[in-house]
């Protein structure tokens, strides 16, 4: 019944791969809000689909634009970034936070320009400008404009550019920390200079109604960093964005499209100073149950004979209904089961139904996989797709695996006291100055969806996930992976310590937590009751 080709819609591929989870995103909302922005800050955890719908904004539409370039910074080393502009800032009197934003300006109109170039629509005597510009950009020896466009090499050369130029500027006599009128000239200039003015202003006078897109990703996988650079960073990136935007050379040219990793950036976006001047072009690319089940009835359907009216038609007919769960004594809907040991990105759910459709082929067995078959290989799944997670947020939090393994024993829902006094014993002392606080650990956590805070209650609530259980056995708590694109954070202060806890039944096994029949976690979207 599982044939290769239908294992082969569930294996997780490299994003540039996967067609479908490209294709997914044409007919979502968020897409369609990107491509009408001149300017879009996309945030999503790893697994939540970025990439993918980069690819699907760069690729599949890229003729609705005069041209696209999608850069990855997975390469680019935020500790040799951060030192170099570190030890800039001490040699002068600009601030950290600004020159970091400078050289991030200077870093995306350099990509403005290398796409202008390569661009096979751009006019030859165009061309040899933007070259001619392009080269003196370059500072190391033996580099060509190609190999200084590619992954973290522009950002760290736009560094050692603006260094040299300051260097070659008259010093003030008195005091050489000072600046004087012409290195203040070189900070003001640095990004856009005459002669790139007229580039653009050219561009401009013969371009039609489209843009050229510029897409920055991969910066969730960089792993040379500490929260401090990181910090730094990040804030420099967004801040640029946010300053590129409302200047006309770019915003009549280019779309610029960020995609940032949400688990490491709230530090960084909570401190720009017109945060409220972007809500309009911020997104955060989360998934409720819908979307999710779209998503999986979308990839079914590419293999199906049949036409399916619901959700339940097309699963059914590939998976059984229900299954047992002999924890709590009680027949579960089987998608939902799948769904609750997920923290809602689509890329876990693939793992779980690649790894039960590819075990059930194993067996040799041609018929529909047998309910009892279920729990077993989801409990396995959890195990790796926990390890992976955890593996990410010790980037955050040194220490994070073994805090995780200090619950083993305990249930899987408990008060909020316990998190604190587990924080404090296995994470404070281990992170950062400036980050040893329990409440802004505990906050970042529950951000990152590996607990979720007991829903007050709301008779009026139905939640679908939880429509076959007896009350008795369900109890809401709210997560900050489920939902859509609102950013819902915790405030984790006005948590108090008898306010009780769930850890995502996604770590169950990872933790060894102990099987505790009272009641089921089911996810829910944090504040539903005040928009139902």
């Amino acid at each position: 019944m599982y044939d290769k080709k239908f294992l082969s819609l569930f294996k997780v591929n490299e994003t540039e791969q996967d067609k479908q989870f490209q294709n997914y995103f044409l007919e979502t909302t968020i897409f369609q809000e990107l491509i009408q922005n001149q300017t879009n800050i996309v945030y999503g955890t790893k697994g939540s689909g970025k990439s993918a719908l980069m690819i699907a904004l760069t690729e599949i539409h890229r003729s609705t634009y005069v041209d696209t370039y999608c850069i990855n910074l997975k390469n680019l080393s935020f500790n040799t970034f951060y030192k170099y502009i570190s030890e800039f800032s001490d040699l002068t009197d600009i601030e950290l936070d600004r020159l970091t934003t400078v050289v991030w300006k200077k870093t995306f109109v350099f990509y403005c320009l290398y796409l202008v170039y390569k661009s096979q629509k751009t006019i030859p005597y165009i061309k040899d400008k933007v070259k001619t510009v392009l080269n003196k950009f370059i500072i190391e020896e033996n580099l060509n404009i190609e190999e200084i466009s590619e992954g973290g090499t522009a950002p760290i050369n736009s560094i050692q550019n603006l260094f040299q130029k300051f260097y070659n500027a008259p010093i003030h006599k008195n005091d050489i920390k000072k600046n004087t009128i012409y290195q203040d000239n070189i900070l003001k200039t640095y990004y856009f200079d005459a002669t790139i003015e007229s580039i653009f202003e050219e561009l401009i006078r013969l371009a039609d109604e489209n843009y050229y897109l510029i897409c920055l990703d991969g910066l969730d996988t960089i792993v040379e960093h500490t929260q401090i650079s990181r910090k730094s960073v990040f804030k420099g990136l967004i801040s640029a964005v946010i300053e590129l935007r409302n200047d006309k050379h770019i915003s009549n040219l280019f779309n610029l499209t960020i995609f940032l990793p949400n688990e490491l950036t709230y530090d960084s976006r909570t401190q720009i100073w017109d945060i409220d001047k972007i809500k309009n072009f911020t997104f955060f690319l989360r998934w409720d149950r819908e979307e999710l089940e779209n998503f999986i009835w979308k990839r079914i359907s590419t293999v199906s004979t049949k036409t399916y009216i619901k959700f339940p038609d097309v699963w059914n007919d590939y998976f059984p209904d229900k299954i047992y769960n002999d924890i709590h004594s009680i027949e579960e809907n089987t998608f939902e089961y799948i769904l609750r040991h997920t923290l809602f990105r689509p890329r876990q759910l693939q793992d779980h139904i690649y790894n039960l459709t590819r075990k059930w082929s194993i067996t040799g067995s041609s018929t529909k996989m047998n309910s009892s078959f279920i729990p077993k290989v989801v409990r396995q799944t959890n195990m790796a797709l926990s390890e992976e997670t955890i593996n990410i947020v010790n980037y955050s939090f040194k220490n994070f695996d073994k805090f995780m393994f200090s619950f083993k024993g305990m249930p899987s829902v408990i008060n909020a006291s316990v998190v604190r006094t587990h924080i404090k014993n296995y994470l404070l002392y281990f992170q950062e100055e400036g980050v040893q606080d329990i409440n802004f650990i505990f906050e970042e956590l529950l951000n990152f969806g590996i607990f979720g805070i007991e829903e007050e209650k709301d008779e009026e609530i139905q939640t679908p996930l939880a429509s076959n259980f007896a009350e008795t056995k369900m109890k809401y708590f709210e997560f900050s992976f489920v939902g859509g694109l609102l950013n819902t954070r915790f405030e984790s202060e006005a948590i108090k310590d008898e306010r009780m806890v769930a850890i995502a039944p996604m770590f169950r096994e990872y933790c060894e937590l102990i099987k505790n029949a009272d009641f089921i976690v089911i996810p829910v979207q944090k504040g539903r009751r005040f928009w139902k």
